[in-house]
């Protein structure tokens, strides 16, 4: 497993989806992990690994090299993302780790990490798109002003030629959903696997005895530039007409690494919890989960987590095209944000639609399985 971070903890979706990759394989597989970690992996984080991975190894790089990494990349059609990930020590360290070991399989997770590929031709490989990352890109440089426009445009012209580029280097290619699939410009594309992200239900579990004391809730990794969109359309564009209806109504934000300008919202009716130990917490404490997500692809595994939980969610179309729930029935679905605000107040008001778009988001979301998913590639 070659990776672009240390998967744990699980605080984004690249980890995420790559730690039940590892956890899953290894029930038939030994599994040796290499990966770029901008910094040293926590003792917590090596012990609960080394359950799955035979052995571990990583590589971390230095801001200089990665200063120098942008240099050389300015001037070719490699990703500038790239020069956080790919570095000539990291691909020697990489092929003596390959050489020691002599795996079967080679599984690299992203395009960013394609370029370690090219020096083991002898190897069957494997590439994890995951989502169409140049997609992602283009709907941040439109939403974005000049001159980071500029910048995001011409970095997502640099993904989509990696993208493409990298087909023809694996023997074998997955991505998160048929949407993103559409999205890898190469004439052979319907080869890439569909493999869906799954949800661990024995850990995602509801329990009925803990108070509510949220009316909604948001999560993720808040310092991602869709989360951190979705959250202002929160703060800025939602919250204040909720408030002038509700005066009591409370909003839970919780992830990892919140900007300090959202901490001056914080009021009766809105609390932002940074770092969370256990993300479930929150879950628990919240009526309504809404994710007005505007920006991003693949799948939204926040609303996996949601529904295994058994809150009521409300989202976009563009979050529903990688989780594909019946609108009305699994989700309700808000194009704006008054569409979302009148989803809301809907919600809150008719208690027995709520339990009844809960349950049944619930048995939308079993069929989401690591195992089962991982099984196609398999």
């Amino acid at each position: 497993m070659v990776l672009p971070r240390f998967p744990f903890p699980l605080d984004k979706g690249d980890k995420l989806r790559a730690f039940h990759h590892i956890k899953t394989l290894s029930e038939q597989h030994e599994i040796y992990l290499f990966c770029i970690s901008s910094k040293n992996p926590t003792a917590e984080g090596i012990q609960l690994l080394s359950t799955y991975c035979r052995k571990i190894c990583w590589y971390k790089p230095s801001k200089i090299k990665i200063l120098v990494n942008l240099f050389r990349i300015i001037g070719t059609k490699r990703p500038l993302q790239n020069a956080f990930f790919v570095f000539k020590k990291a691909k020697q360290k990489l092929q003596k780790f390959i050489e020691e070991n002599a795996p079967d399989h080679l599984f690299f997770q992203l395009i960013r990490m394609a370029d370690y590929a090219e020096s083991h031709v002898d190897i069957p490989k494997t590439l994890d798109y995951q989502d169409a990352f140049s997609l992602g890109m283009l709907r941040r440089a439109k939403a974005a002003k000049f001159p980071y426009s500029t910048l995001l445009m011409s970095e997502h012209k640099r993904l989509k030629h990696a993208e493409t580029k990298a087909f023809d280097k694996f023997d074998h290619k997955m991505i998160i959903s048929s949407f993103d699939r559409t999205f890898i410009e190469h004439p052979e594309r319907d080869q890439i696997l569909i493999v869906k992200n799954g949800i661990d239900l024995d850990f995602f579990k509801t329990d009925p005895t803990i108070e509510k004391t949220a009316d909604l809730l948001f999560v993720g990794n808040l310092e991602y530039p869709p989360n951190i969109l979705a959250v202002n359309i929160l703060l800025k564009d939602i919250m204040p007409k909720l408030v002038e209806k509700n005066p009591h109504i409370k909003l839970l934000i919780s992830g990892a690494n919140p900007p300090r300008s959202w901490f001056k919202h914080q009021s009766p009716n809105i609390q932002i919890l940074a770092n969370p130990k256990d993300i479930r917490e929150a879950y628990h404490a919240a009526k309504i989960f809404v994710a007005p997500m505007m920006l991003g692809t693949g799948l939204q595994n926040k609303l996996l987590e949601a529904m295994a939980m058994k809150l009521p969610c409300i989202t976009t179309p563009l979050a529903n095209t990688g989780l594909q729930a019946t609108e009305n029935k699994e989700v309700l679905i808000a194009k704006t944000p008054d569409e979302m605000i009148n989803h809301i107040l809907f919600l809150q008001n008719n208690p027995s639609i709520c339990f009844q778009l809960s349950e049944q988001a619930f048995e939308f979301v079993k069929s989401f399985s690591w195992k089962k998913e991982l099984e196609k590639w398999m």
